[in-house]
Order: structure tokens, then sequence, then C-alpha cells
């Protein structure tokens, strides 16, 4: 008989809910998750409205609730409750009577179910049992559907025993027994804590968009086991703990994750008396709201497959609609993005600002630069290194996963800078100043301050600039003025801005001329003369006429020419021959010849040092002209020194030689 009645129950599902329903939508995506608190066994009156429920009602003022929701409309009462509304609401039928699936049984049907559509569309589910969830499948189906129930599950003497944390069904649906604070212990208010499996998942990183929640008879309002006032209390523990619902204690279901995000539609539901009480909260539901809308649990899982356009389990499900008066109107998702400056420049800052109206928060953002760069900031900054048309879009996926994008067409302009020109050469005599002038012009809008500084090679000329640092807003003049010594140089000019630098090089000829001296020092007798040959060398291109003049120090000397002009040929060479006279009353002592050539405003000059010597011998001075008379004579005393050398040689040999005859003949003598 077990069997049979096994084998009725679940054939009777077969044919109720053969074939899915798939309609046209009107509603879709009001909310990306939803939280369903399964209470029992009251009337509306005796919850909403009643002081003994001060917590429960002050949340039906935030959001809203439905004074005819018919718990046993449909036919659904045809099993007393509570298992034919569970079923209802899970499967859309009544598949058997309390009891309907014992522990040692289970699972007791294969009936489609919302959690096996959640998993077929990818989507998760998680269904909570606290306590060891005593009356198993009749206030849990989930542990009597083939595609939902647990191992976990075993006999006692009237109900399945569920004492297993965090199974998986054989789809993947995730199955819990949760423990509360007062396990297990009835008519006891005193600790209520709430349930920190469920909070604990609630703060996870990726909870499943249908979550399903069972208390205890304790907690539940399940007369006689519990009342209103017990329930009341237990509801604001689990919640919002000592806080509120706008300010939520740590620890608490709102205060989580997930109720962070402004999609997350909570759903306080009562299985029965006719009309039962119920709650629906969320900021998508109207705030202060009472729908006089006559709802059955067939209307509220038609509004849970409609939210993700899943098909309809039965027939009778179909045929109602969503409870759609409860929510504020859908307002289709759109986005626009501004971004400022329009027209940037490469390495500018680029603020993008995002303004998203409809759908459901909370919002994610998508956004591409289009130079690869990415970002998922609601309002991000970029710098573009490189200058180009660039398509920059921006997807935005709300909380019911609602898509939107826009894309834009940024032109961003090469990089603001500034150009660097001058006058290329100039060419000037030494002495003067060559000017150039330097130009700094700023592109695309640039407005930094610029410093100038200069270098050359070969080193040696002496540059400055009037002025040496600029504030560009327009395009800015600088004078430079370069002196330096005969010779071409190649000129330098760096101009920086920060990291800006950009440099030049100009050219610098300055004509020029050389002087030197074939002979830089001389010894003079008084009453000689000599010369040094003086050399003009054109230095680039120098040409014209030079005046040459000389002089000594101290006075003494006669200098011929002590003046002359001089012609130089450009890259020439001329010559000058300068006599230095020294007469016989010039006194014996130094002197310094200065020669200087002048052309223009350049003038160089060369010394000459000068010594004239005291020609005196012996107390007797002769005179320099009668010395030079004796020379030609002189040079014969040289042969006769030699000549009467060889005599004197001769005869001191010839001598040597006959005194050692006179010594052999006196020894011969003694003998």
């Amino acid at each position: 008989m077990r069997a049979l009645a096994i084998f009725l129950v679940t054939l009777s599902a077969m044919i109720f809910s053969a074939g899915l329903i798939q309609p046209t939508r009107a509603v879709s995506n009001l909310f990306s998750h939803v939280v369903i608190i399964a209470m029992e066994n009251q009337y509306y009156s005796d919850v909403i409205g009643n002081p003994r429920a001060p917590f429960i009602n002050s949340l039906a003022s935030l959001g809203s609730t439905t004074s005819n929701y018919h718990s046993y409309g449909q036919g659904i009462n045809s099993t007393k409750c509570s298992a034919g509304c569970y079923q209802a609401f899970t499967a859309g039928q009544v598949i058997g009577p309390n009891g309907w699936c014992r522990g040692a049984n289970s699972p007791c049907t294969t009936a489609a179910n919302i959690a096996g559509q959640m998993q077929s569309a990818g989507l998760q589910t998680a269904m909570f049992c606290e306590d060891a969830c005593i009356r198993g499948a009749d206030h849990f189906p989930w542990i009597g559907y083939t595609n939902t129930w647990n191992r976990c599950v075993y006999d006692t003497a009237n109900y399945g025993k569920f004492d297993c944390n965090g199974q998986t069904g054989t789809s993947g649906n995730l199955l819990f027994n949760s423990q509360s604070s007062n396990s297990g212990v009835f008519n006891n208010v005193t600790s209520n804590a709430g349930n920190t499996a469920l909070t604990d998942y609630l703060n996870g990183s990726n909870p499943a968009q249908f979550i399903w929640f069972t208390p205890s008879d304790a907690h539940n309002m399940h007369w006689p086991d519990s009342n209103v006032t017990q329930g009341d209390k237990y509801l604001k523990s689990l919640l919002v703990g000592t806080g509120s619902v706008s300010n939520p204690s740590p620890g608490t279901v709102l205060s989580t994750n997930l109720f962070r995000q402004s999609s997350t539609f909570l759903y306080l539901w009562w299985d029965e008396y006719d009309p039962s009480p119920n709650v629906e909260y969320g900021s998508m539901i109207k705030a202060g709201y009472v729908s006089t809308g006559g709802y059955t649990e067939y209307h509220s899982l038609h509004t849970i497959e409609e939210n993700w356009a899943l098909p309809y389990l039965t027939s009778v499900v179909a045929g109602d609609t969503s409870m759609t008066d409860l929510f504020n109107p859908s307002v289709p998702l759109t986005v626009i993005f501004t971004d400022t400056p329009s027209s940037p420049i490469v390495n500018q800052s680029v603020a993008f600002a995002s303004s998203v109206s409809g759908g459901m928060a909370p919002y994610s953002y998508s956004w591409s630069f289009g130079d690869g760069e990415t970002s998922a900031a609601a309002n991000p900054t970029h710098t573009y290194t490189s200058n180009g048309t660039k398509n920059v879009r921006l997807m935005i996926t709300d909380g019911t996963s609602h898509q939107a994008n826009q894309t834009q067409i940024i032109n961003v302009a090469p990089p603001a800078d500034f150009t660097l020109s001058a006058t290329p050469m100039q060419s000037v005599d030494a002495g003067a100043a060559a000017n150039y002038t330097v130009t700094l012009t700023p592109v695309n809008g640039y407005t930094g301050i610029v410093n100038l500084t200069v270098s050359s090679s070969p080193v040696g000329p002496m540059c400055f600039f009037t002025p040496s640092s600029l504030s560009l807003a327009l395009s800015r003049n600088s004078i430079m003025l370069c002196r330096g010594s005969g010779g071409q140089y190649n000129i330098t000019i760096a101009a920086t801005s920060g990291s800006l630098t950009h440099s030049m090089s100009v050219t610098l000829t300055v004509r020029d001329f050389r002087i030197t001296a074939s002979l830089l020092s001389l010894t003079l007798l008084p009453g000689e003369t000599r010369n040094t040959n003086i050399t003009l060398t054109s230095i680039q291109g120098l040409s014209g006429n030079l005046t040459v003049s000389s002089s000594s120090f101290p006075e003494g000397l006669g200098l011929d020419p002590a003046s002359k002009i001089i012609n130089l040929m450009t890259g020439g060479i001329a010559f000058l021959s300068l006599a230095i006279i020294s007469t016989g009353s010039t006194a014996p002592g130094n002197y310094n010849v200065n020669v200087t050539a002048t052309s223009g405003t350049v003038s160089h000059f060369v010394f000459v040092s000068i010594t004239v010597t005291d020609p005196s011998v012996g107390g007797t001075t002769i005179a320099v002209d009668k010395l030079r008379l004796l020379l030609p004579y002189l040079t014969l005393l040289t042969p006769i020194t030699a000549f009467i050398g060889l005599l004197v040689g001769f005869a001191r040999k010839k001598e040597a030689t006959r005194q050692q005859q006179e010594n052999t003949w006196s020894e011969q003598a003694c003998q």
C-alpha cells in the first residue's frame, strides 16, 4: 500500500505538471534575489495591525502587504495545508496532504519545481531548514522532490529528521540544516539570537538567487507551539537584531552583503489561514502600500517565474498574474556618460561620469576606453598616451542582469607642447654681440613655464637670454646675445618645461685675426739693430685694413715702422718686418716691445722681450763698430793656434827621447 500511495502521488504530480507553459510576459527582472521566510498558521488581522507584532508592522509600513491573500484559494485547501500550501508555492500544484513524504520514503515525487527551473536557467538555489526540520517535507518540501532531496533525511516517529549542513541535492541545489540559539526549545522567546548559518551564507561572495528559509515551530508562529508575539520577536532578532530596518545590527539578515544590494526582495509568507498575513519588502516594493488583490500561492510562484522569464510550471500558475501592483513601475535601464574635457589631448586626464536610470540597483560598470584599457568604476578617470580616434563604450548591468550600453567617439589630440625656433646663424666680428631671436610657440593649449639654457661646442662664447624664463599663453620671444673670440661654434639652445625638453642648434661665426712674432725675445748690444717678423692671419673671413703700431717700455729702443696700415685679405696672411734698434745711448737693461694690430673694434697684440747687454771688457770700453772690424782677423787665430800646438808637442817628444838616452848612459858608467 505504501508503494502504491507513493506511485499515485507521483503520477498525479506528473499529469498535473506535464508541459511547461511559456506565455508572453509583461514584466521581468524586478529583483535580482529573493529571500522567502516561511511562517505559519495566522490570520491576516492577527498579525497585520496587531500591536503584538510591532516589528512586522513596522516592516510592512516600509513595504507592502496584501489584505486578500488566500492561502486556501484555488483548491489549495483540499489538503488543509500545511503541505499543500508549500507544494502549491514551490511546484505549482497540490501533491499530497500532511505527512505526504516521510523521511524514510524520500524522495517522494519527480514533480517539477521552481528549484529545478532555476538550475536549468543557470541560476542557483539554497534552502535552509532550522533546528533539524522536525516537520520534514510538510514545511520543507525540498526533501520530498527528487531533484532537491537530501540523503541525510531519516525517519523518526512522525517526520523525517534533517540533520545535514550544506548538503547538495542531485541537481546542485544547496540544502542546509541551520541551528538557532534556542534550538528545539518551544515557547521560549528569551534568546532569539537569529540564525548564524543563514546570515553567514547571505554574507558570502555569491549567494543563490532563490533562497528559502523555514524557521522551527518555536519561531514561525505555528499554533500552539508559538504565538504572534514570539514570532515577531524572533523575526526582529533574525532580521535586524537590536537595530532597526534602516540600521540593522551586524550579524542579522538585513545587515548582510546580499541586502546591501537594493535589488534583493524579502518575502515574509504565511502558509495559512485565509486570508493569511504577508509582507513584501525591498527597494522595488511600494512603500506603505496595501493591495486588495486576491492572490494565492500560485500568484506568488507566477511572480517569481516571470521575474526570471522561466516557463510556468502548471496551467493554473500560467493563468494567474504576477503581484505587479506591489512593485514600483519598472523603468527601462538606460545609461549615458560624459567626458571632461570633451576634446582631450595626450597625457591629459579625462574624467568620465556615468548617469544610470531605470533598472534595478546594484549596477555594475564595464568601461572600454578604446585603447585597450578598461575600468569597473562608476566614474573613472583615464589618461590617453596616444592621439587618435577612440571608441569609448560603457556597459551597465543592473541587479537583475539587464544591460544597457552607450558608445561615444573621443578624438584625442596630440599632447600639449610647444615648439622652439631661433635665428639659424649669425656672423660677427670679434668683440661684437651676435643677436639671435628665440621663439617659443604653444601647441594644443600649452601654458607652462619654459626655461632656456645654452651650451656651445667648442667651449668659448658667452651667451645669455633676455628673458631666460617665459610663461606660455601665446607665442613668446627671447633674445640671445653671444660674444666670443674668432672661430665657428655650434650653439645648442635647450628649452625645458617639466618633462618636456626641446633643443636646437644655431651657428655662431666670429670673424677675427691672429698676430704672432717670429722672435719673442732678443738680446742686443748698444748700437745694434735686429728684426722680428710680425705675422697677421685672418680667422673666419676677417678682411680689411689693419693698423699695426709698436711701442717699447721703458723708452730707449727705436722701432721701425712705429705704425703702419696693412691690408689683410679674407682667409689670408700678411707680414711685417719690425726693426728693433738699440743706439749707443741705449741703456743696458730689459725692455718690452708691444706690437698691436687693430681692425675696427678688434685689437690683438704680441710682446717681444728685449735685453740690451753691457759690452764693457777689462775696464776699457771698445766701441761695437770697431770690434766688428776685428772679426775677419780673429778668424785666423784658430789655425795658428793649432799649428803652435803641434810644434809644442813635437818639442816635448824630442826632449823626452834625449832624457831617456842620458839615463841609459849613466847606468852603463856605474857598472
